[in-house]
């Protein structure tokens, strides 16, 4: 339970302070009619303008049709806001605005009509239609330019909040465009408040106050009307420029800490505690977070407590060694807690914040060595026959062990395929092609595509298709974020560029205008790094790999262009100029990028297996890839694919960002020189020796060196075993470094 609170909770609480908005995205709708008797064209312009320019809002403009004979006015309305709401509320933490500006009149029944003319003219039935914004996932804001705005139906809003603005109330009409319309005085108010932001109800507030729409002289004129139509919060959202995400690598260290300790009556809401503490938070706050690493030990001592290794356990199954390593983890965390209690009775450090976070590191540290040693053990060591017992095992569950053996075991069972992920390829539009990967789109939603080239012969195009069915299945399914791999969607086959393509969903944070780009690019392009993001992205590829190998899961393609990372561009806010000085002002080549070295996604699944499958054998005399690969699997493989030679190519790659150069420039090779894959290997061990010691610490060139001589520490131990040495002597090596930097 409480996991996902906290996932629900950082969810929403992270995109807020990432953006400084309660929004990701906002994306409005301007409805008129394509002919009418009032002329509202130009307001809803610089609408549109201040929304787009000022606040960043996506726009779009739909006329009503009139010509009834070819393009029915009810069933376009309903169709394109059917349409607006799935492609632009599909999350929580969005808003869509419809707007409105022409006639509305009552029924025969008494219910809102739209209509193109005050007198004839088709007509669409608003009531009908405006029951369609009750099911958006995020938040609506409704404005109503028109007589009777304020008729509406009412209806039960799932999530999120409902609001209007209304021109006018039942019975009353509202000025046509002009000095004192309802658009042109809500334009400039918001034009006013494009900074501070402004909420629904205080911008009614605002429009009530004017006194040109409220003025003696607008005698049929009822003042504007805000209503909260759902009323699921206790505040009204706000409209609010959008902003370009924060920079996540150059976080600054926060000048103090305070801790709020909140006494609860009931089980937690998250989307509510979230709303509460988005609610007017000082411009000061950077981040909330919230901690369910307390719940969690207490569970796991609980569960410590009932005997876990009894003989008729799940974990009496393991070995001598798992078992071994297991209670030291829990008296770990029984130590790390009774410590804990000890500083939070003692009045001296009580009240402190530094000491208070640093009794949660180190509850968080004990909690995760915990889930680490039971997690290896139930993946490692556990024999496959009790896999079916242990998917219920409360234990593994509260150690989010479950999750991973579920994975393991479709892995491991080549006849486990959970459901067919193939996707239409008249559903895809690729927006932009980049190398091997593509952006497009699916349905109006944002996806990152891996393309791979396959050969159109009966027997082969048969077996790879059966190939990537199953490849699908796996990366569709859960996954922790640590493995680094973006949540799969499904794969599609375009017959005319005869490739196979496995579509992911991109981050939250990923928009159109933003790229993707490679490790081995960012090596020319970025020509300093701090060492302290280089040890974390090293560390982040190090977890991909252990979370991959734990679950029999060996990539099989690690190389540099298959590591890849989300490239933010923001283009610069020029001030406005005179068209006389706009011809001067130089187009800009590039924009500035932002991307962030602790989150590194894995790529290049073409080759990726099962542990156990049977390994391809291909012949590949290219030196640009087999300098990537171990010794034994140059030119023609003659041995199978092994968990070491993914290490192998992992220390090429960690060798790279601790010289942050290819490996090509490393080797320095002479065309006269003769290359043998021993000779890479002794001649990268030998550089590695030499030069980075002094550039990146003795810790990082030592994991390095156990990377590319990993086969030899490794001989004559099964795979738990095997495990363990990559994670002492790799991972935890690693972790420390970057706890301490």
């Amino acid at each position: 339970m409480e996991a996902d609170v906290v996932e629900t909770f950082r969810d929403s609480i992270n995109q807020y302070f990432l953006h400084r908005s309660d929004y990701v995205s906002v994306h409005a709708l301007l409805i008129s009619w394509s002919e009418n008797d009032i002329s509202p064209e130009q307001e809803i312009r610089n609408l549109r303008r201040v929304l787009e320019a000022d606040y960043q809002y996506q726009v779009t403009a739909l006329s009503i049709p009139t010509n009834g004979q070819f393009d029915d006015p009810q069933l376009r309305l309903n169709v394109e806001i059917s349409s607006f709401i799935e492609c632009s509320s599909h999350r929580r933490d969005s808003l869509i605005i419809i707007y409105y500006a022409g006639h509305c009149s009552a029924d025969k029944a008494g219910r809102a009509q739209w209509s193109a003319f005050e007198e004839g003219g088709p007509t669409v039935c608003w009531h009908v239609t405006q029951q369609l914004l009750f099911h958006a996932v995020g938040d609506v804001l409704l404005i109503l330019d028109c007589c009777n705005a304020a008729m509406i139906a009412k209806g039960v809003k799932g999530s999120g909040r409902f609001e209007m603005i209304a021109a006018s109330a039942k019975g009353f009409k509202t000025p046509v465009p002009g000095r004192s319309s309802f658009t042109k005085i809500m334009t400039r108010e918001l034009g006013r408040h494009t900074e501070s932001g402004i909420s629904a109800s205080s911008l009614c507030s605002l429009l009530l106050e004017n006194e040109r729409m409220t003025g003696h002289t607008n005698t049929s004129t009822e003042t504007p009307i805000y209503d909260d139509l759902a009323r699921t919060s206790r505040t009204s959202l706000i409209l609010k420029r959008l902003e370009p995400p924060s920079d996540p690598r150059f976080k600054k260290k926060p000048a103090s800490l305070l801790m709020i300790r909140i006494s609860l009556s009931d089980d937690i809401n998250a989307m509510e505690m979230a709303d509460w503490f988005k609610t007017a938070p000082p411009r000061n706050v950077t981040a909330v977070e919230i901690e369910a690493v307390v719940t969690k030990a207490i569970r796991m001592q609980e569960l410590s407590s009932k005997e876990i290794f009894s003989p008729r356990s799940l974990f009496s199954k393991l070995s001598a060694a798992a078992q071994d390593e297991i209670r030291r983890q829990f008296r770990g965390l029984d130590t790390t807690m009774a410590n804990a209690k000890k500083e939070i009775d003692d009045p001296a450090t009580a009240g402190d914040a530094w000491t208070v976070q640093d009794t949660f590191s180190r509850l968080d540290e004990s909690v995760s060595g915990v889930c680490s040693a039971v997690q290896s053990s139930a993946l490692l060591d556990l024999d496959r026959k009790y896999y079916e017992e242990a998917i219920d095992d409360l234990t593994l569950d509260v150690t989010d062990t479950s999750t991973a053996l579920s994975l393991r075991n479709a892995l491991v069972n080549t006849q486990v395929i959970s459901e067919d992920q193939e996707i239409g390829r008249d559903r895809v539009r690729i927006v932009k092609t980049i190398q091997r990967l593509k952006i497009g789109k699916i349905d109006g939603h944002m996806v990152i595509i891996e393309a791979y080239r396959y050969w159109e012969t009966v027997d082969k195009l048969a077996a790879a298709k059966q190939q990537v069915r199953r490849l699908s299945d796996i990366l569709c399914r859960p996954k922790h974020v640590d493995f680094h791999i973006l949540p799969g969607i499904g794969f599609f086959q375009d017959k005319a560029e005869k490739e196979f393509c496995l579509v992911f969903e991109p981050p939250v944070y990923f928009e159109e205008k933003d790229d993707v780009v490679s490790l081995s690019e960012l090596y020319t392009r970025e020509k300093l790094v701090a060492l302290d993001h280089r040890i974390q992205l090293a560390y982040s590829l190090c977890r991909a790999l252990d979370c991959l190998h734990k679950v029999a899961w060996v990539h099989k393609g690690l190389r540099p262009d298959n590591v890849v990372f989300v490239d933010k561009c923001h283009p610069p806010r020029l001030p406005e100029v005179s068209k006389e000085m706009s011809s001067r002002v130089r187009t800009l080549d590039s924009l500035p990028s932002v991307v962030d070295f602790t989150t590194p996604l894995l790529f290049g699944f073409e080759y990726a297996r099962p542990g156990h499958d049977p390994t391809n054998l291909e012949e590949d005399y290219s030196l640009e890839n087999n300098v990537y690969r171990h010794p034994n699997r140059w030119g023609r493989p003659t041995v199978r694919f092994e968990k070491s030679h993914d290490v192998y190519s992992l220390g090429v790659i960690l060798l790279e960002i601790a010289f942050w150069k290819d490996v090509k420039s490393i080797l320095d090779y002479k065309k006269t020189d003769r290359i043998s894959a021993t000779g890479v290997r002794e001649k990268l061990m030998k550089r590695s020796r030499e030069r980075l010691p002094h550039m990146v610490g003795k810790v990082f060139t030592d994991v390095i060196l156990l990377c590319l001589s990993y086969d030899e520490h490794i001989i004559g131990k099964s795979e738990y075993e095997i495990q363990g040495v990559f994670q002492q002597r790799v991972l935890d090596r690693l972790k420390n470094k970057t706890v301490h930097i």
